[in-house]
């Protein structure tokens, strides 16, 4: 299977930060709740993945967020995914002797990380049981992409470019709780072992096997996949996206 076998619902054609503000307030008239909406790059927030979530905390590593992102690793440059979104960060003592001073305390794991409460849930069966209601609700599959890459220090971002450039990519369709493989990106190898999960506990045991794991950056995305269209009656309106994409996964964003 390829991500091609599956038919997209469609986005009108717009800049990534207009769909990510547009879907701002459609869950602020939904929930009540006032989430924030800010650019992962906010030198470059048309071409940028944008997090929505509780806080403004800036970096927002450690929360659960939705997020609205075309990177080309994980879909087409012309397509859009929008999901959940969480990330792994480094160990304390590989940010001491690697990042740059005002860069370590955001990039290090500590307990208040989202992510090992989503690990558990991995193992536990909690989180297959809430993909197979997200997947029902959407109407479609759904996909997931799990990421790997290392977190470089300054020097190293200026020598060599951004981590976007050394991430390894597994991808999956998941139905049912259940995860398909697919194409994904192998750049370094780091998710060789566990791109043929299929399961999410089937990931959860082949975490902690990933290359240099202390140094690695992983970030799990979950969500559907949007074709772009200049058919306004034909796109998917923010509220539907809320709704059939989003609502499914407001506990883990906090509201």
């Amino acid at each position: 299977m390829n991500l091609t076998d599956t038919a997209f619902p469609s986005l009108a054609e717009s800049p990534i930060s207009e769909t990510a503000v547009e879907l701002r307030e459609a869950a602020k008239k939904a929930t009540q709740e006032q989430l924030y909406a800010l650019p992962f790059n906010r030198f470059d927030p048309d071409n940028s993945a944008w997090w929505l979530l509780n806080s403004n905390e800036r970096p927002a590593y450690r929360f659960g967020k939705i997020i609205v992102m075309k990177d080309h690793f994980v879909v087409e440059p012309s397509d859009r995914l929008i999901g959940l979104d969480i990330e792994k960060g480094v160990h304390g003592e590989v940010a001491a002797t690697t990042f740059a001073i005002d860069h370590r305390e955001a990039m290090v794991m500590d307990a208040t990380w989202r992510w090992h409460e989503l690990v558990r849930a991995f193992r536990t069966g909690r989180f297959e049981d809430q993909a197979a209601t997200a997947e029902s609700v959407a109407g479609r599959p759904l996909t997931v992409a799990l990421i790997a890459g290392l977190q470089l220090s300054d020097k190293e971002h200026a020598d060599h470019g951004s981590q976007d450039s050394d991430a390894d990519v597994a991808r999956f369709v998941c139905q049912a709780g259940q995860l398909t493989p697919i194409q994904g990106t192998r750049r370094q190898g780091r998710l060789d072992h566990l791109a043929k999960a299929t399961s999410f506990a089937e990931i959860a045991a082949a975490l902690p096997s990933i290359r240099d794991e202390e140094f690695v950056w992983v970030e799990l995305v979950i969500g559907l996949r949007f074709g772009l269209t200049r058919d306004s009656g034909a796109a998917w309106s923010a509220r539907d996206v809320w709704d059939r994409v989003c609502e499914p996964w407001r506990d883990w964003i906090g509201i």
